[in-house]
């Protein structure tokens, strides 16, 4: 038989990373935040950042099936947190590839929205463009499924609402008959 070791940590906002003081809630700069009385170390919660990917591949707009929580089943871009030590297009990149197996070329930032659309967590969001440049489209990481899907007929079920208005966005901008990474670039897009 296994044994589960099981470790709880204390709340961040408990305690100073600091001198490990008992943090309280007192106003710094015009807001009510966690501070240390001791050494004077303030608790910022600051949103984390994320990266999407509005990958075209034959004309059409790559999505991901999710398999964990939040909106497990539902379809979005494939997207995924920043590690530490990535920046935000090498996140759109591994992402792809963790998700879809597709390796991709970046064509430029779409958009940068904020979304408190995940719970428990606000997030700083980049989206990029890019095209399929290579690999085999198959499911993977925390993707269950994953298409390629004319804009017209897209999944029911999109995960995010940030997702869905930038698929909306990306809709409006379709030039006449095919989709293209061109056709969606918005103006003045790197």
């Amino acid at each position: 038989m296994k044994t589960r070791i099981i470790v709880r940590k204390a709340p961040m906002e408990k305690f100073c990373m600091s001198c490990g003081s008992r943090l309280v809630r007192r106003d710094h700069e015009g807001k009510e935040r966690p501070l240390c009385e001791k050494c004077g170390w303030v608790y910022f919660k600051n949103p984390a950042c994320a990266s999407a990917v509005a990958i075209v591949k034959d004309g059409k707009l790559v999505l991901v099936k999710r398999g964990v929580p939040p909106h497990r089943g539902s379809w979005c871009l494939p997207s995924g947190f920043e590690e530490y030590d990535e920046s935000p297009e090498e996140t759109a990149v591994r992402e792809a590839k963790e998700e879809t197996n597709l390796d991709i070329r970046l064509l430029g930032l779409y958009k940068t929205y904020f979304s408190d659309s995940h719970p428990g967590k606000n997030t700083v969001v980049h989206v990029y463009l890019a095209e399929a440049v290579g690999g085999e489209m198959k499911p993977g990481d925390d993707a269950t499924d994953v298409g390629a899907f004319p804009l017209d007929d897209l999944p029911a079920k999109i995960a995010f609402r940030a997702h869905l208005e930038i698929i909306e966005q990306i809709r409006k901008r379709e030039r006449k008959s095919s989709l293209s990474a061109e056709a969606i670039r918005p103006e003045g897009a790197r």
